[in-house]
């Protein structure tokens, strides 16, 4: 368990960066340090926001640009090299990208 930095990327180059704790098997620990923090690069647009865990299998991004929240697997997936986790533009509802986690490192 501990701190770690995610990084992915998906295939239009948008990128996301996420601070979060995992344990050993890949998943974030709901009871870890938080903030749980993002920055992004969305749509050529530079962004920074806050992963809170929902009751279902989507979780939500809150953006400190006051956009509207996003929706997202992260939090609910297993968060390892490869793996696919998507993110909705609002809710779920809404458009969903998919970004491939490229790197795990913990800080």
């Amino acid at each position: 368990m501990g701190f770690h930095r995610v990084h992915l990327r998906a295939d239009d180059g948008d990128h996301l960066t996420v601070y979060v704790p995992l344990t050993e098997d890949g998943y974030v620990d709901p009871g870890g340090h938080r903030p749980w923090l993002l920055k992004a690069l969305w749509g050529g647009f530079s962004y920074v926001g806050e992963l809170e865990l929902g009751g279902g299998a989507l979780n939500r991004v809150t953006w400190g640009s006051g956009d509207a929240p996003s929706m997202t697997d992260f939090g609910t997936a297993r968060v390892v090299r490869g793996a696919l986790i998507m993110i909705h533009d609002t809710d779920s509802n809404s458009q969903k990208h998919t970004f491939v986690v490229i790197d795990v490192q913990r800080v």
